[in-house]
């Protein structure tokens, strides 16, 4: 099987989750290399496998049928071919999770705008003080973020990464943290470091561009990174 290491987003998101959880929900999980690296490790009672694809939901249950059918694996793993939007957390299970589970969705290699649509959707569905959230997105940080906040999630981690010469952010949030989801990223930037400094002037030059469109409506967004780039170079 291919391993994790061969892409760098999905290797610092098992590097990330270092708790033990009742159940984590590897959502838009392709080929399923992160929640089978996941299930190796034990990293939670039952590992899901999600995507709307059904041939491709068809060729990991295969792939775990072969490789993950012995006792010590086969009542911790389990496919869903369905929409993220759809997937109620606690209907989904054979028995609801108790008071002190902690249910971990991840979401990766998804647009903004759904990101912030399939949130929306779980958070319509289930309550959220035993939810944690894992996303790694494509582009709209700004906005994911800013949803976040308004579901009063707070941050417990967040990591900035390249791969093959595209940036992205990976947010850890819970609504039980008490520190708050900055909109523009805090504790994942460190100015010494070039790539920091060439994501940063990326996202500047995007929202200087669409500010020359007044349709677009980015003129707070381009200010709030403007204000952090002042204060990363303050701390330099």
């Amino acid at each position: 099987m291919k391993s994790l290491k061969s892409t760098i987003r999905l290797h610092a998101i098992n590097q990330m989750i270092s708790g033990q959880y009742s159940h984590i929900w590897d959502c838009c999980c392709d080929h399923g290399l992160l929640g089978l690296a996941l299930l190796q490790r034990n990293a939670a009672s039952k590992i899901h496998f999600v995507d709307i694809l059904e041939p491709l939901v068809s060729r990991l249950e295969t792939k775990l049928q072969q490789y993950f059918s012995g006792t010590e694996y086969l009542e911790h793993w389990q496919t869903h071919c369905m929409d993220v939007a759809d997937i109620n957390l606690h209907s989904n299970l054979p028995t609801p999770p108790e008071n002190h589970d902690t249910t971990l969705v991840i979401i990766a290699g998804v647009g903004g705008d759904r990101t912030i649509d399939f949130i929306q959707a779980i958070a319509s569905k289930n309550r959220l003080d035993n939810i944690e959230f894992i996303l790694c997105l494509v582009h709209h940080n700004y906005r994911v973020r800013k949803a976040l906040a308004a579901l009063n999630f707070g941050l417990i981690d967040e990591q900035l990464v390249c791969e093959n010469k595209r940036f992205y952010e990976i947010i850890h949030a819970s609504t039980r943290s008490t520190q708050p989801l900055s909109v523009v990223g805090s504790t994942m930037w460190d100015y010494s470091r070039d790539a920091d400094r060439k994501y940063l002037a990326q996202v500047i030059n995007h929202y200087q561009r669409q500010s020359k469109d007044p349709g677009k409506q980015v003129s707070e967004i381009l200010t709030h990174y403007l204000q952090l780039k002042n204060n990363l170079l303050l701390k330099c």
